[in-house]
């Protein structure tokens, strides 16, 4: 049987992630999405200070100085969050400066791009941009604009970074501006032609509907679009579905899966589900959706959702499972489609990881 048949390589079995280093931060943020208050006693420095981790602690700061809350954070925290939430602030605003060059650049030269995961999401999603931290931005376009954008990104001053990892597992080309204010990497770019390159889910989502459904956001002379909510809410699916296992799995990424079901009316999310079945994607939403609300305590839309993943069979799951241990596959497969120096550099990469991965286990 050849695995092309199975469009999933996760173990759907696999268990909750372990948050059990960050206590305080799950229980504030499992109340908050409820509306509730803090449960009694709860240390709200502590929930602040195990954020940053997980990258919730401007999201954290935006919601305890929202005055609409029950309990109000102790006064000697108050300017810290108020610190934490500027510095996020202007953060964004320079990424919207990047952003209208990017997308005022790309309008010239004819190329349609979306902004995808978290920089799409601060800026269509969030109460406030602020909210959503991000480490990078990330672009879709068609692959017939991908040799446009580099040319684009050249001219920009972004250089080119050598990372045949990221182009095999999320079909993208990571560029890098050097380092600026202080920042180790200046601004990141991932450069997208798929929404994955992972061998059993590339290639599921035709690119033109989601231009086609695309939603602009304005920004100071420039239009950004991004992915319409349902659509963002199967790319956030499917990036969790394509992320290695070895990588942590931070709550942001879940919390981005639950504001999204809520953004979503029934309508909509029937017709996503509709969507996801016939790309063949629709185990990769209801796998993930669930996990986020198993973790985050929430219910919207969960007869559905735990309708997306009832008609997996014993069999299939196995099939899963072992693809999921087998990651190997992968990386067997797109050796065979570098070139001599591409193996070479692959076998670097692996090898320098491998390397880190002793060292990080020595320390611990």
């Amino acid at each position: 049987m050849r695995l092309e048949e199975f469009p999933q390589h996760f173990n759907p079995a696999r268990p909750a992630p372990d948050y059990r280093a960050c206590p305080a931060l799950l229980a504030w943020l499992r109340a908050d999405l409820a509306g509730e208050p803090p449960p009694g006693g709860l240390d709200l420095a502590q929930v602040f200070a195990e954020a940053d981790p997980q990258g919730l602690d401007a999201w954290v700061a935006y919601r305890l100085l929202d005055p609409a809350q029950a309990a109000a954070p102790p006064a000697a925290l108050v300017p810290e969050l108020k610190q934490r939430l500027h510095r996020a602030s202007g953060e964004k605003l320079a990424s919207d400066l990047e952003w209208a060059g990017i997308c005022g650049g790309a309008e010239q030269r004819g190329i349609r791009l979306l902004a995808i995961k978290g920089e799409g999401l601060a800026r269509s999603l969030y109460p406030n941009p602020a909210c959503r931290l991000t480490a990078d931005f990330d672009l879709l376009v068609h692959p017939g604009d991908v040799q446009g954008m580099r040319e684009l990104l050249a001219a920009l001053g972004y250089l080119e970074a050598r990372a045949p990892y990221g182009e095999h597992i999320f079909g993208e080309k990571g560029w890098y501006r050097p380092q600026q204010r202080g920042r180790q990497w200046g601004v990141v770019v991932d450069l997208h032609w798929d929404l994955t390159n992972r061998r059993f889910l590339r290639r599921r989502v035709p690119l033109a509907v989601l231009f086609e459904r695309a939603t602009p956001v304005d920004l100071d002379g420039a239009t950004l679009w991004t992915l319409c909510h349902p659509h963002a809410l199967l790319m956030a699916c499917l990036h969790l579905a394509a992320a290695p296992r070895t990588e942590p799995l931070p709550l942001r990424w879940l919390l981005d899966i639950h504001l999204l079901l809520e953004a979503l009316d029934d309508a909509q999310m029937r017709a996503l589900a509709d969507e996801a079945r016939a790309w063949r994607l629709a185990d990769v939403l209801g796998i993930y959706c669930a996990l986020a609300q198993r973790v985050l305590g929430t219910r919207r839309h969960r007869a559905l959702i735990e309708s997306l993943g009832a008609d997996i069979s014993e069999a299939r799951r196995r099939t899963y499972r072992w693809a999921c241990d087998h990651r190997w596959f992968d990386f067997l497969e797109y050796a065979l489609r570098l070139d001599g120096s591409g193996r070479a550099e692959l076998l670097r990469q692996m090898w320098a990881f491998r390397g880190r991965r002793r060292k990080a286990r020595g320390k611990a």
